[in-house]
């Protein structure tokens, strides 16, 4: 759907607590997980959950996910041997 968010949460808090916020966030029903690290997760969730997260996830920082088109690779010379 046009109104789900794609957003990267990387979690800032203490290091032994990341598993467990992990999980919490995990567990909210709205945020669908797509991607997951030790302290970060990529996840998609409608426009109207994502604008609350911030408030909901005071340890995160939030970020909607960005996507650069990458220039084509330059050629490469041959070299005889």
């Amino acid at each position: 759907p046009s109104d789900m968010k794609r957003l990267i949460l990387r979690y800032a808090g203490p290091s032994n607590e990341a598993k467990a916020a992990i999980a919490s966030v995990q567990a909210l029903p709205a945020i669908k997980v797509i991607d997951a690290s030790p302290r970060m997760l990529l996840v998609e969730a409608p426009e109207r959950v994502a604008r609350q997260l911030g408030k909901q996830l005071p340890l995160w920082k939030i970020s909607e996910e960005k996507m650069i088109e990458l220039p084509p690779p330059l050629p490469r010379l041959r070299v005889r041997g």
